[in-house]
């Protein structure tokens, strides 16, 4: 754009100052603003809404979450609490078992063989071992005056086949509501005067690791022509209403040294389930 000298009415520049033709003060233009631009008001019936579709799916996600948070705590209600012993870390050569019902776990040989009694597709075989293996009903006589509810709840045994022994070392985790009526000494005292043959060698009363009462017991008790050495764990429960539990692990006479720290290991490990 150019304009016009009032001095000398030549062309001049929109930016000039002066006249480059005659040396005369050119008057200064005002500047040009920039245009802004115009702003729209935003109202909320200018705001399109959210198809019903899309807020059906938000609100379907939204509760599928809180369902799934809402199960995970539930499940994670429901595990068992492990109530943790010395003895309880697993050796090796050794694993953990828990039974069906998740009521108690114990640590165990590899090797050895166990039925539970709760499960679905051992039943039978656990029912048929218990008649049919007398040194089970051996190992449990000496209980059976003091407790007619007791209730057989596991079956773990060594290999046959890899023994030597008369008798195969065997363990028998029990459960019985009227035995928690007893204390240790009680039942110690029950036992001294247990069954004609039945040797009550060594009792060790102590706390668990949570507070409980438990005992340990060394016996020696007959068996058709063989002697058992058995060792037990009374673990009494805390409230006399709830099952206490019986673990007996017994083997013949000649297989007594070779398994007295197995048992040991065997019957430490042992730990209830807490829910």
């Amino acid at each position: 754009m150019t304009n016009t000298c009032q001095n000398c009415g030549q062309p001049t520049l929109e930016t000039d100052t002066i006249c480059w033709h005659c040396g005369q003060p050119l008057p200064q233009q005002p500047k040009s603003q920039p245009k802004q631009p115009k702003a729209t008001a935003v109202t909320p019936d200018s705001v399109p809404p959210l198809p019903l579709q899309s807020i059906a799916a938000y609100g379907g996600l939204i509760l599928l979450i809180i369902i799934a948070l809402l199960w995970v705590m539930h499940a994670l209600g429901q595990q068992p609490q492990v109530v943790q012993s010395l003895g309880s870390s697993v050796k090796p050569g050794w694993t953990a078992v828990t039974d069906t019902n998740r009521i108690f776990t114990l640590n165990l040989p590899v090797q050895w063989q166990t039925l539970d009694r709760y499960a679905s597709d051992q039943e039978d075989a656990f029912v048929a071992a218990l008649r049919q293996n007398s040194y089970y009903q051996a190992a449990l006589a000496p209980y059976d005056a003091m407790a007619d509810d007791r209730q057989v709840l596991l079956l773990a045994q060594a290999d046959p086949a890899e023994m030597e022994t008369a008798v195969p070392a065997f363990v028998l985790v029990t459960r019985s509501q009227q035995i928690s009526q007893l204390t240790p000494e009680k039942m110690t005292a029950l036992l001294e005067a247990g069954p004609a043959g039945f040797d009550l060698q060594r009792v060790n009363v102590e706390m668990s690791v949570n507070g409980r009462e438990q005992a340990t017991y060394i016996a020696a008790l007959p068996f058709e022509d063989q002697t058992l050495r058995c060792q037990q764990l009374f673990y009494k429960s805390e409230v006399s209403d709830d099952d206490s539990y019986l673990i007996i692990g017994c083997v013949s006479q000649d297989g007594h040294a070779t398994y007295t720290n197995i048992f040991h290991d065997i019957l430490v490990s042992f730990q209830p389930l807490l829910r």
